[in-house]
């Protein structure tokens, strides 16, 4: 059978207008629009898949990527069980199996990438930027052949775990009860959006003469994630603008020698019934780092903790503790500092040092988590947990002073990209 009639065969216009009418994606009823220009899907393939950005970044990689036969077999490989899987699919686990790379190609495609990435100089510059990001910080100390390879696999079993968890409907490896799927993956209506989202992204590409291979995948994993309204790692950026514009250009101004700490750290605490906007713990935690505040313990309240608590709760933890603070509790707007994306306590502290470093605030001076005397006794052996959720712990040290206060300094590791937690990586 022709190539072009198995991929371009598709289903008529009217799909793609029912399409555009009707996917009406599940939202948070907070608003969480961007705050700066980028593209909600740009921001999300920079978050959670920034090797493709660099890599196709240079015209020379690119074309190799696109002219390449084997990546071509690859790619034409997928889109052809993309358009067979419209055929008879009728849950998202079918599509789940018949979209994803298998490991073969995933193995193959290394091969491939590597050859493309054979000149010195090119393989060296693209491993410059990559490693310049330390958003793959764990593969360090590999040669380049080595970690680019590795970066591949990590990436593309990246997107598989994005069918596998939000199309497959299979639960993630952790945190199944707030972070798997929206809806059951075969009920009809999810079946259907599935199947008009990817419908439009195969026409999208039928005109271009020249696709990287990864393109596809790429958009098919983007677009799975919309569908789920699983788009809250993109929510709040940049998180140097919107809320947290005035104290980022606070930080400029700020005499450190003035403080005892960089930051009070408040971990959110999800509530458990739907409609509660914030935690009595909430409450309690944010008291406490009020009443540090005042007596100039640090110039920043720093809030941490995204839309976690109950399942799909449209209230992140950090914009409700920033309102409570401000109404209640009379904290200046530009002392405090939103971290809308962290989902449990590893991430409260890697978050936040991730942004001290984004700010520009001093990594000699150490934070304070201030909290309750159970997430304190959390930290205390907090570090096997790291290691097992993140492959690294994200403080140079941590010293608990009593059962409300815990020190830490940041770790540079702190940027490793975690694909093991897509909607926080």
């Amino acid at each position: 059978m022709h190539t072009k009639k198995i991929i371009y065969n598709l289903h008529t216009f009217l799909l793609f207008l029912i399409f555009c009418g009707t996917t009406t994606y599940i939202r948070a009823a907070e608003n969480t629009t961007k705050n700066g220009e980028a593209s909600r899907d740009s921001v999300m393939k920079n978050k959670l898949f920034y090797f493709f950005e660099v890599i196709t970044s240079e015209t020379k990689v690119t074309k190799g990527l696109e002219r390449n036969k084997l990546l071509k077999e690859i790619f034409i490989a997928q889109i052809n069980r993309t358009v067979q899987s419209q055929r008879y699919c009728k849950s998202g686990k079918c599509y789940s199996a018949s979209i994803r790379l298998s490991d073969k190609e995933i193995a193959a495609a290394g091969v491939e990438l590597l050859k493309i990435l054979q000149n010195t100089k090119t393989k060296s510059r693209i491993v410059g930027k990559l490693k310049e990001s330390s958003y793959y910080n764990l593969f360090h100390d590999l040669n380049d052949t080595a970690f680019i390879h590795k970066v591949w696999e990590y990436n593309a079993e990246g997107i598989n775990r994005i069918f596998h968890v939000y199309l497959g409907g299979n639960p993630p490896k952790r945190y199944a009860a707030i972070d798997s799927i929206s809806y059951k993956q075969d009920d009809p209506g999810f079946v259907k959006k599935v199947d008009s989202a990817f419908t439009v992204i195969i026409a999208s590409l039928k005109n271009k003469s020249h696709v990287p291979f990864c393109e596809l995948s790429l958009k098919l994993a983007l677009a799975v994630l919309e569908i789920n309204g699983r788009d809250e790692a993109a929510r709040y950026e940049p998180l140097t603008e919107g809320y947290n514009a005035r104290s980022f250009m606070d930080v400029k101004t700020i005499d450190w020698d003035s403080y005892r700490y960089s930051m009070l750290l408040v971990p959110g605490f999800g509530p458990e019934k739907d409609g509660v906007r914030l935690h009595e713990k909430g409450i309690a935690r944010c008291k406490m780092a009020a009443e540090r505040f005042k007596r100039g313990w640090a110039p920043f309240i720093m809030v941490s903790g995204g839309h976690v608590y109950p399942f799909r709760t449209p209230f992140s933890e950090a914009v409700e503790m920033r309102r409570y603070l401000i109404e209640e509790l009379n904290i200046p707007e530009n002392a405090i500092i939103i971290e809308p994306h962290a989902r449990h306590t590893t991430t409260n502290i890697r978050n936040a040092s991730r942004l001290l470093y984004r700010f520009g605030m001093p990594d000699t001076k150490k934070g304070l988590v201030v909290t309750d005397a159970a997430q304190t006794k959390m930290i205390e052996s907090l570090d096997a947990r790291c290691m097992r959720e993140l492959g690294y712990v994200p403080y140079i040290d941590v010293k608990v002073l009593n059962e409300n206060e815990v020190e830490f300094s940041p770790s540079p590791q702190v940027f490793q990209i975690n694909l093991e937690d897509i909607l926080d990586p």
